[in-house]
């Protein structure tokens, strides 16, 4: 595996995150790296395999002003591409942390047989 695809929102009272902000720091038992975001923060495109990025690929419910900052209501749906490749049975993490408040923390491990698209929950 090679990408990493999952979604953020706030709270509906929550304070806006400027994703140009955001950094995103992936790790596995043997090795750990800060993701470089890609300069346009919004990237349809997504990132490249083994590129070390990430990017925001989408925006659901958008007002159009501002796509780098997530607002209440907004969902981003975000591609991670660690710089080596996520291995089958690998378990790892994914930190996304804002300058203002709480990082978000996903871990999750590979399955053992590794298809096309793996749902990790």
């Amino acid at each position: 595996m090679y990408k990493i695809n999952f979604s953020c929102r706030i709270a509906p009272s929550g304070t806006p995150v400027d994703f140009r902000k955001v950094v995103l720091t992936y790790s596995n038992s043997s090795y750990m790296e800060d993701l470089r975001r890609d300069p346009a923060t919004y990237n349809p495109s997504g990132c490249t395999k083994y590129s070390g990025n990430w990017a925001v690929y989408m925006v659901a419910n958008s007002d159009g002003q501002n796509t780098a900052l997530l607002e209440p209501g907004e969902m981003f749906f975000v591609y991670a591409c660690p710089s080596r490749a996520i291995a089958a049975g690998d378990a790892f993490t994914l930190e996304v942390k804002p300058s203002i408040g709480v990082a978000l923390s996903l871990t999750r491990r590979v399955p053992n047989e590794v298809s096309t698209i793996n749902r990790l929950h």
